[in-house]
């Protein structure tokens, strides 16, 4: 929806708007696809990460968003401008970028997996669950608090990683 037409119009001013009075939260979760525009595309899903306050993107969607910079460096970039950047790096673990501080990683969490499907999105579930409930959707974390985050939401896709479906179980702490 958000780089095909008409929808993709509906969720640029939607993104605006919200932009501007609350906290806007983007995955691109970018997917080539032969029938789209990537140059308009890309371009489309470049301006909702740049109108976002938190940007979760995976180390794929990084590199397919900006080739001439490495995945870290685009979080850098993005998180210099104040955004809270979480790179998730699949069995790799997760990486969390705030400006003038120092990366958080954590590693991912250990299970059989079962079934990727849904990680990414149950990953990004935990992260607002714990925002919401831990942070009161304050983005501006501290080290140790980024860590609790990046920590609840590699549960929270591990749950899903772990089991047949796309159901995620919430872990215990909030």
């Amino acid at each position: 929806a958000a780089v095909v037409a008409p929808a993709a119009d509906a969720v640029a001013a939607t993104a605006r708007a919200a932009a501007a009075t609350g906290l806007l939260v983007v995955d691109p979760n970018v997917r080539e696809d032969r029938t789209l525009d990537p140059v308009a595309s890309l371009g489309r899903l470049r301006e909702l990460c740049s109108l976002a306050r938190v940007v979760k993107a995976s180390d794929e969607d990084l590199a397919r968003l900006w080739p001439d910079a490495s995945p870290e460096a685009s979080c850098r970039a993005l998180a210099a401008e104040g955004r809270l950047v979480v790179m998730t790096r699949g069995p790799k673990g997760a990486t969390a970028y705030v400006h003038d501080a120092p990366a958080v990683s954590v590693p991912a969490v250990p299970v059989r997996v079962v079934n990727t499907i849904g990680a990414g999105d149950a990953f990004m579930a935990g992260m607002l669950a714990w925002l919401g409930a831990e942070a009161g959707w304050d983005p501006a974390l501290s080290a140790g608090r980024t860590q609790a985050m990046l920590e609840y939401a590699a549960a929270t896709a591990a749950s899903v990683c772990a089991r047949a479906g796309t159901e995620p179980t919430a872990p215990p702490g909030v």
